[in-house]
């Protein structure tokens, strides 16, 4: 298991949705193919919702250049 699985564990015990959106973004900028990239920014784009997190725009941009959104 990693720190960052650890971290994600965490976080969804504490429900803490921004921190989610935050350790979601970071797994994806670390994700070795495009749809692994895409997955988790979906995740974190979920979380940063429902926090009102301000990586929310920037990760809906990243789903839209890669065609994931529209």
């Amino acid at each position: 298991m990693t720190q960052l699985d650890i971290q994600l564990q965490a976080a969804h015990a504490r429900k803490d949705s921004a921190a989610l959106a935050e350790l979601y973004a970071a797994g994806s900028a670390a994700a070795q193919t495009l749809d692994e990239q895409c997955f988790l920014t979906t995740q974190a784009y979920i979380f940063a919702l429902e926090s009102n997190h301000p990586l929310a725009e920037k990760l809906h941009a990243f789903l839209v250049q890669n065609r994931r959104d529209a």
